[in-house]
């Protein structure tokens, strides 16, 4: 059992799949800061029937198990924090600066940011570090922390002893100008690419016939090209090809969805442009 403690700061889907894996690996100290009343809520863990040595089955109650404190009462609540506390800020990056404000009420705490903020002059404060997981975090969705890359900059100890109490193994160290770009290249490679899915699915209602499951493995395909191929040199389509009736006759077929027709036709240039092609 580790009696270090940490505060989970913020309950969204980060801070749930954090206080899963803190207590999947034998944390007990914890305590989460939330927005959203959160008592009796009961957290449950699975077992890894892939290896023998990692199975672990459990169910956290908060408010019980778990404290949980309302995050309005920050600043008067500093009986949450330990001198020897970890604070983990699972939290939108428009509400890091003011968090991190009332954090420096608290004189001894460690804490951490757990995404892509940027600060403004480049220098992460004293006493802050950033431990960075690039996944897309759904709490439907079970996480397998050992694919998860975890990117770090910090100059405390305490953060390595940590990483390595919870057992993970994809650990880099980035400076934060690197993480910025890389938090970039994610919201284009996650987020953007989902959107590209919103517009595949906004395509397919046209016609009730049409599911998105018929995609799923080109899609598939897509991903597992990338694994040893440059994305530029694996590009296809009517765009590369200049293909140029095809693309008049998609424009049509997209006319009454303009917003799917903008993105179709902004891709479009966008490939013939790469591809050094207009």
């Amino acid at each position: 059992m580790n009696s270090t403690p940490i505060v989970i700061l913020g309950f969204g889907n980060l801070g749930y799949h954090l206080l899963k894996l803190f207590w999947g690996n034998g944390f007990r100290n914890i305590s989460i800061v939330s927005n959203q009343p959160l008592f009796g809520e009961v957290i449950t863990g699975h077992n890894n029937i892939d290896n023998a040595e990692f199975k672990y089955e459990f169910s956290i109650k908060l408010g019980e198990d778990i404290p949980v404190y309302p995050r309005s009462n920050l600043t008067d609540s500093s009986y949450v924090f330990s001198d020897e506390a970890i604070v983990f800020l699972c939290i939108n990056d428009d509400q890091i600066g003011n968090s991190l404000k009332e954090l420096e009420n608290f004189d001894s705490q460690l804490v951490i940011l757990s995404g892509g903020y940027q600060f403004i002059d480049g220098i992460i404060p004293p006493k802050v570090s950033v431990v960075y997981p690039l996944y897309s975090f759904v709490k439907k969705i079970n996480v397998d922390w050992n694919v998860v890359p975890i990117f770090v900059e910090s100059p405390s100890q305490s953060v390595v002893e940590i990483l390595h109490d919870l057992h993970l193994e994809k650990v880099t160290y980035l400076k934060s100008d690197q993480r910025n770009l890389l938090h970039v290249a994610a919201v284009f490679a996650n987020n953007f690419t989902n959107a590209i899915f919103m517009a595949a699915q906004e395509v397919l209602r046209s016609s009730p016939e049409l599911k998105m499951e018929f995609l799923l493995p080109i899609i598939q395909q897509t991903i597992d090209k990338l694994k040893f191929n440059n994305a530029l040199d694996i590009q296809t389509g009517p765009a590369k090809r200049g293909d140029f009736q095809t693309i008049k006759r998609h424009e049509h077929l997209l006319n009454d969805l303009a917003l799917e027709q903008k993105l179709y036709l902004a891709v479009t240039d966008y490939i013939r442009i790469k591809l050094n092609l207009i």
